[in-house]
């Protein structure tokens, strides 16, 4: 997906894609699609939002990571530079959780699932909806 460096969603449009998103990842939607879903919304992410949403990865990056199925790492990217995570508990056979949160900040978001890529791309969707309910520019805000 190539995008003007200036294309990106009014936040009330960009939050209501991560509610959709969020639904779909509760419903058991394939990781890999969440994925990919989750980086196309990082490269529409309005100001300001989009210093917190933004992937270090290029497009080609992330496609390899999926391509490999290497699913975690890819979680992982959508996290970027502004957030910390912390993996709280992961085992093969337990459920994963993860804490997310934006430096400097008091806020965070704790995330189980039932694999660790899944959880974090979920603490992501649900720390990024927190963001926008808690500065009004969410659709819950209005």
């Amino acid at each position: 997906m190539e995008l003007r460096d200036n294309a990106c969603l009014d936040a009330l449009s960009w939050f209501e894609s991560l509610a959709r998103l969020s639904a779909w990842s509760a419903a058991g939607a394939p990781i890999e699609n969440l994925l990919r879903l989750s980086y196309n919304l990082t490269l529409l992410a309005p100001p300001p939002f989009c210093a917190v949403a933004a992937c270090p990865l290029d497009e080609t990056s992330f496609d390899d990571l999926l391509r490999r199925q290497a699913f975690e790492a890819a979680a992982a990217s959508l996290i970027g530079t502004a957030l910390t995570y912390e993996i709280v508990s992961h085992a093969e056979t337990a459920p994963a959780t993860v804490r997310i949160w934006l430096n400097g900040d008091t806020g965070e978001t704790l995330v189980t699932s039932d694999t660790l890529p899944t959880a974090l791309v979920r603490a992501w969707i649900t720390f990024l909806l927190g963001m926008g309910q808690a500065t009004g520019s969410s659709h819950k805000s209005a």
